[in-house]
């Protein structure tokens, strides 16, 4: 499998029913499956089951910080091994997706470059926005004058957004500007058999060449800065929640329904510095690419390539 600068992989919980009393916290590359196809061999005589799995592209780091948070269960400082209920391993999983693969795991004094070909999944907390801004035409080129044209909001914490980025239009889709396709679930499954769902999609979204994506703070959280990405390629962008939020009237809150009513402090600051930055080296106008956006769907695989079969 290529490796690119940024990639999604899995951190895992699992039980083995000839070690009742532990589970198994760890990382992969590849698929959980294939993972505990490795581990099963002459010295477990038990298959290993998945009781976990989460995707994220700080893996490394959050099985790292899970280790931490659980180390006084530790059976060897030289093995994955824990002496917990698998509940409690999932809730440090958990607690290591927010503090690594949060805002606060991607806070850098320069903007990320998004590549074709990185696969990027950010874990988010509610409360929090993204800030899509935009040149709108040559002439905003030339002036150095950016805009805001869309703001999401984050409604539950674990919530995640995964940003794939194509080489093509015909790839990505949006569904606030009702693209072709936009209403079906890049990925809606993590398996090879089809039967562990990803979380449920609460927004489906585009990004194009020299557009920038920021990631704001949720209001009076001084521990936290923004984070800015600027896109070199096509991105599709998918939220997806742990759990589906709805309005008073009972619809589905989705990532383009925006609730603040005022801009905070924190917002200031990371806006004002990402419309101070030069203007990009390479952008795309929406105008002119309107005609290719979701003219093709690709598979699952395209989008997650792990789920390739392998033989």
């Amino acid at each position: 499998m290529t490796t690119f600068a940024h990639n999604t992989g899995f951190v895992y919980v699992l039980t083995n029913p000839s070690m009742p009393d532990l589970v198994k916290i760890g990382l992969t590359s590849n698929l959980p499956e294939d993972r505990v196809k490795e581990l099963f061999n002459t010295s477990t005589p038990t298959k290993f089951d998945i009781a976990y799995r989460a995707a994220t592209s700080r893996y490394k780091e959050v099985e790292k910080k899970a280790h931490q948070i659980l180390s006084a269960y530790r059976v060897n400082p030289k093995r994955e091994f824990f002496k917990v209920d698998k509940e409690v391993a999932i809730k440090a999983v958990q607690e290591a997706l927010i503090t690594e693969s949060g805002i606060n795991g991607w806070s850098s004094p320069e903007p990320h470059n998004l590549m074709v070909g990185d696969r990027i999944t950010l874990t988010l907390e509610e409360g929090q926005v993204f800030a899509l801004i935009n040149y709108n035409d040559m002439a905003s080129i030339i002036n150095n004058k950016a805009d805001i044209i869309d703001l999401w909001q984050v409604y539950s914490d674990g919530d995640t957004l995964d940003i794939h980025v194509t080489n093509s239009p015909n790839h990505i889709s949006g569904f606030s500007t009702d693209d072709p396709d936009y209403i079906n679930d890049p990925v809606p499954y993590l398996n090879r058999d089809k039967t562990i769902k990803n979380l449920d999609i609460n927004g489906r979204e585009r990004l194009l060449p020299g557009e920038r994506l920021v990631w704001i703070p949720r209001p009076n959280n001084l521990n936290q800065q923004g984070v800015i990405f600027e896109a070199q390629g096509y991105c599709q962008i998918v939220s997806r929640t742990l759990q589906i939020k709805t309005t008073i009237d009972g619809y589905p809150l989705l990532l383009n329904d925006f609730s603040y009513k005022t801009i905070w402090r924190e917002a200031k600051l990371i806006v004002h510095q990402t419309l101070e930055l030069d203007v990009p080296n390479y952008w795309v106008s929406r105008h002119d690419i309107i005609e290719a956006i979701g003219k093709k769907h690709p598979s699952s695989e395209y989008w997650l390539p792990q789920l390739i079969n392998k033989r």
